[in-house]
């Protein structure tokens, strides 16, 4: 850890585990803690936020689905309200969580009127992406993405990647992930390969929620018994599947993708089918599909693009 961090957290009590510890001590521009249920990712996140915003002029957002699932903001308030804060907790100018009216920030005043040098208030504020204008306009020291796998991959590429150039901010995304098709498996997996590829971009780590000292073998063996390999993976090991949320988990390129003579295809007896699922924003999916006189169906071309017009 760096020295300064490593002092803040004697301070405050904060011990973090071996794992912890070394996406901590990252340099990485993009820090992902992929964890199980109950796998320390919030408290994580709230301690990679709490040395930014202890720096005056600083700038952070939590951003998460909704108002309420900002668990960051709940950790920070609480190390606040320790004794060993005291400091701190004297230049709180502003302490507001009001998630009803969509207000949950904390700004410390690191200067009065008076004072011979004026530094600049630093401030975290929660965001809800179910408000997407309001992920506009600002510039950013820190962005930490609080359920990340929940939220669409445009809010990341149109919107929280642009708060961070300026100022060349750090996005941290503590998540319990959901498959590997998606923005934040990937961002997962680019994490974990060897560093003269990705260049210190990107840093991940997969944390398991047996790793928690409260959640005890006996919680794993319960959710063992209850939940697919897939699901327990994610839910319990924190680790990226191919095969979570698929419509057909047995799918695979080596049975169900065939190639075809010309004079076999179409099918015969076949009647094609064209599935459009209309998009901009997000995907747009145009699906050529025929039915043979078996009733087995056959998929023969896809697109899938964003931002398209037909």
């Amino acid at each position: 850890l760096h020295p300064d961090k490593a002092k803040l957290y004697e301070a405050i009590g904060y011990r973090p585990s071996k794992k912890q510890a070394e996406v901590h001590s990252s340099l990485a521009r993009v820090r992902c803690f992929s964890g199980g249920a109950r796998g320390g990712k919030s408290l994580f996140g709230a301690m990679e936020i709490l040395p930014v915003l202890l720096t005056p002029g600083s700038k952070i957002w939590i951003v998460s689905p909704r108002y309420d699932q900002s668990i960051e903001m709940d950790y920070l308030r609480q190390f606040f309200e320790l004794g060993s804060m005291k400091y701190y907790f004297d230049r709180l100018r502003t302490f507001t969580f009001n998630v009803k009216n969509g207000d949950v920030r904390i700004v410390l005043q690191w200067s009065s009127p008076g004072d011979a040098i004026q530094l600049k208030d630093s401030w975290v504020q929660v965001k809800s992406t179910q408000v997407e204008d309001s992920l506009l306009g600002e510039e950013l020291d820190m962005v930490c993405i609080s359920e990340a796998s929940r939220i669409p991959e445009r809010i990341w590429t149109e919107y929280l990647i642009q708060r961070l150039t300026t100022r060349k901010g750090v996005a941290v995304i503590p998540s319990t992930p959901r498959g590997t098709g998606n923005w934040y498996g990937q961002l997962v997996q680019l994490g974990q390969v060897p560093d003269e590829v990705r260049n210190k971009r990107v840093e991940s780590l997969c944390v398991t929620s047996v790793e928690n000292p409260i959640y005890d073998q006996s919680q794993a063996d319960f959710a063992r018994a209850h939940l697919t390999d897939e699901e327990y993976n994610e839910q319990v090991l924190g680790i990226p599947t191919n095969m979570s949320g698929a419509i057909f988990p047995d799918w695979t390129t080596e049975i169900h993708v065939k190639d075809f003579e010309k004079e076999q295809w179409p099918p015969p007896n076949s009647d094609c089918f064209i599935g459009v699922d209309f998009g901009f924003s997000n995907p747009a999916a145009i699906l050529w599909c025929w039915k043979d006189g078996d009733g087995v169906w056959y998929v023969s071309k896809e697109v899938y693009k964003r931002k398209q017009t037909i």
